[in-house]
């Protein structure tokens, strides 16, 4: 659907224009433009895409969040289960339960975690992001696994049945706004355990402001989008950027579960 000239990023790695703690607008060269907090939710609606490292753990939510996820597993699949997951890390999930225990548990990770994400997004505004004036919260915050392609392959339309594409399904390159989705709504993806830049998210900077040819929620095919940023996160980061941004799930080529937790500030 998409042609790259040049390989995508990852900005995991500390850069010598941006210390690892500070915000920073990403290139997709992998420079960092280090800035202000309050600069992120402004420069992220001019079209900017915007690491805010460790903001997790900057708003007090980090340890909050990750024993709500292990509590929701072993609610769906049993003390030990989660106690395993605990022990080999989020993601090695797909080891540890079968595919009913993978849609039972992220379901109930996504259900558990609706109920502090109010919270955390006023946390994550006022707190970290330096966000002065008033704004509302998009629906509760959802959490998108991807478990490694090996698993979803030979079982593509469960992963992508209706009970399960939001929490379980991958993304072809979108705007939110296709999907109704309010035009002023602003991103944050969230990190709750390691992302590589092959189970990530792909941003296309390069279509930024310019018209992408769709029917309902998918573009048409035979569009060049130019080369995607890819992200590469430590547990807790926040990526911050616009809904209008054209972007993507990477489809999961690691062999790693990647959990994440996404909310939309308006």
């Amino acid at each position: 659907m998409t042609s790259t000239t040049t390989p995508p990023t990852d900005h995991r790695g500390s850069a010598p224009d941006a210390p690892r703690e500070a915000a920073a607008v990403l290139a997709r060269d992998g420079g960092r433009r280090p800035i202000d907090p309050s600069e992120v939710v402004p420069a992220a609606r001019a079209g900017a895409v915007v690491l805010v490292p460790r903001a997790l753990q900057r708003a007090g939510f980090f340890d909050i969040l990750v024993e709500a996820t292990f509590a929701a597993i072993a609610e769906a699949c049993g003390a030990a289960s989660a106690g395993e997951c605990r022990r080999r890390g989020l993601e090695r999930l797909h080891e540890v339960l079968d595919l009913a225990g993978v849609e039972a548990a992220v379901h109930a990770i996504d259900r558990r975690l609706a109920i502090p994400s109010p919270r955390l997004m006023k946390a994550l505004a006022h707190g970290v992001l330096g966000v002065a004036g008033s704004f509302y919260v998009y629906a509760n915050s959802r959490v998108r696994f991807m478990v490694p392609q090996e698993v979803v392959s030979p079982n593509r339309a469960r992963f992508h049945s209706r009970a399960n594409r939001l929490q379980l399904g991958d993304y072809a390159p979108h705007r939110d706004f296709w999907e109704g989705v309010p035009i002023n709504a602003v991103n944050l993806w969230m990190a709750l355990g390691s992302v590589e830049r092959d189970n990530g998210m792909l941003i296309y900077p390069d279509m930024w402001g310019k018209e992408v040819l769709h029917e309902g929620i998918s573009p048409r095919p035979g569009q060049d989008f130019g080369a995607p940023l890819a992200l590469a996160l430590e547990p807790g980061d926040v990526i911050v950027f616009d809904g209008r941004q054209l972007h993507a799930t990477a489809v999961n080529v690691t062999s790693a579960t990647r959990a994440v937790l996404t909310g939309r500030l308006c």
